[in-house]
This record gives C-alpha cells, structure tokens and sequence, in this order.
C-alpha cells in the first residue's frame, strides 16, 4: 500500500486539514480527511480514493483544498469538524 499525507496547516488558528492515505483508520476505507485541533484529530471523514500517479493525485487535492479548508466548521474559535 502506498501512503501520503497532504496537509494544509494554519499554526495561528491551531488548525490542521489534510487527506491521509495510511493505515491507521480502515474503517474509513484507504483514504480519510480529517481535521485536527492542534495535536488533537476532531474529525475523520471517508475521502475518494484516487488511483493514478502521484503527481494527479496532487493536484486533483490541491484543487479541491480551498473547498476543504473553508468547510471546516467552528465553534469558540476552534475546529470542530467539516460540513462536507
């Protein structure tokens, strides 16, 4: 199995986006989205599988990143999850 991780980071807001294809959450299937609090994951989401080369899968996320990122729901100044 191939692994990646793509992040989107904002220390200032304490707040971490990213896909993950690994093996730590199988019951999201091979791919997941989550969202993180500063260390503290506060959502996992299932995420498309894309099975072609590196690079497209790179760039099919990254097209979709400002979407993500803009979906992530708040509350108190704080990630709380996404509404995808």
């Amino acid at each position: 199995m191939e692994h990646y991780w793509i992040n989107w980071v904002e220390p200032e807001r304490s707040l971490l986006v990213g896909w993950h294809q690994d093996d730590t959450h199988p019951e999201f299937g091979e791919v997941h989205l989550q969202v993180n609090d500063g260390d503290t994951t506060v959502e996992h989401s299932a995420a498309e599988f894309i099975d072609s080369h590196p690079m497209d899968v790179l760039s099919q996320r990254l097209h979709k990143l400002a979407d993500v990122v803009t979906s992530v729901q708040w509350s108190d100044s704080r990630p709380v999850g996404f509404d995808l």
